[in-house]
């Protein structure tokens, strides 16, 4: 749950940061400081952030980003950032959060470190693949959450290493007589979770802002213990595999897969959640969850004219309490969906993403910065 919020939140900081910078209407700090290798550049950029989703209502807030330009004879040239962020939103959802990205100029390495607190009033269906809709309750959780990760470069393009996450939940308020209120579901009090793991990145895409070729493959696993302080033990596996192709005249074919699995006595804000603005589109993001999840999305992204372009997508997923439960077509889902695309960066193909999906029974509609993979 946490590596999620904590992702979106430096997604959106990192890109209205570059919108900011590319337009030249932010209220920026510069300067250099010298060293043996060269000069590095520093800039300050603060600027006000704007989103929309269904699960947040409109959000509206501040945000700043720190950044270090590299050394130009640095192993990789990814500048060195520091972001924070707080939004409120039209759901009275306020989240505050802080994230370092450092790579060190002789080996590549990556240190990464993120924190969030939030208040995040949300909603509830039960666990499995089948919960009925009448079974909808609100509940309103605060966290405080971590997530300190360092990945050696083994390669130009591949990256493993340790992480460590942490998170404390306390359950604010849950509606009376509701699932949540009668305690039996694990997290429905609150929980602590303390976990330890390591990631592997293998990334071969040509742009992280508008890949048009090239694959990226992300594995995380992560085992809560109550050797590490944890109120619960369980594992974590997340797989994130992507794959896009370049067509003709700017035209692109996107494929995302994922899948993720629990195992353990898994808090039920830690379980994997269908729908939301990158995944399932068209879904609430947690209108079904359950042990384990699996979807796979695929996207035709083409030019219009001038700024604007087009998106058409669609997607299939699944939640299930075990593995041969997500490979059957019983309570399947699907969504599917249109875009507009306004390109505010001609060098970086950074796009104002506008999209309705459709779910069978609902619509739904999303707004914010970038693709949605």
């Amino acid at each position: 749950m946490w590596r999620e919020t904590l992702r979106k939140a430096h997604v959106c900081i990192l890109l209205f940061a570059l919108l900011f910078l590319i337009s030249g209407i932010s209220l920026a700090e510069s300067g250099t400081e010298g060293g043996d290798h060269g000069k590095r550049q520093r800039r300050l950029i603060p600027f006000p952030v704007v989103f929309y989703s269904p699960e947040t209502g409109l959000g509206l807030g501040a945000a700043a980003l720190y950044f270090v330009a590299p050394m130009a004879d640095a192993v990789v040239q990814t500048p060195d950032t520091i972001n924070a962020i707080a939004f409120y939103t039209t759901k009275n959802q306020i989240l505050l959060a802080l994230s370092m990205n450092k790579y060190f100029m002789r080996s590549g390495n990556n240190l990464s470190v993120q924190a969030v607190g939030m208040k995040f009033p949300d909603r509830f269906w039960g666990i499995g693949p089948d919960t009925p809709d009448s079974a909808e309750e609100d509940f309103t959780p605060g966290e405080l959450a971590f997530i300190i990760g360092y990945q050696w470069r083994l390669s130009p393009s591949i990256y493993l290493g340790p992480e460590y996450g942490f998170s404390n939940i306390v359950m604010k308020e849950v509606e009376e007589g509701g699932l949540l209120d009668e305690g039996s579901i694990t997290g429905s009090d609150g929980t602590l979770v303390s976990a330890l793991g390591a990631r592997f990145t293998l990334d071969k895409r040509d742009s992280s802002f508008y890949s048009r070729r090239g694959y990226l493959v992300d594995v995380g696993f992560l085992a809560a213990s109550h050797l590490i302080g944890s109120r619960e033990d369980f594992v974590q596996m997340d797989l994130d595999y992507r794959h896009f192709f370049s067509l003709f005249e700017s035209h692109v074919l996107a494929f995302q897969y994922i899948l993720q699995l629990r195992t353990g006595t898994v808090p039920f804000q830690f379980l994997p959640k269908l729908g939301g603005q990158y995944m399932m589109r068209g879904y609430y993001e947690g209108r079904y969850r359950d042990m384990n999840y699996t979807a796979l999305q695929s996207e035709y992204r083409f030019p219009l004219f001038w700024r604007l372009g087009g998106a058409v997508f669609g997607s299939i997923g699944k939640v299930g309490p075990d593995i041969p439960t997500l490979y059957s077509f019983v309570d399947l889902r699907a969504t599917a969906g249109v875009g507009l695309r306004i390109l505010l960066d001609e060098e970086n193909h950074v796009n104002f993403r506008i999209d309705l999906a459709y779910n069978g029974r609902e619509t739904a509609f999303y707004f914010n910065v970038l693709e949605s993979f």
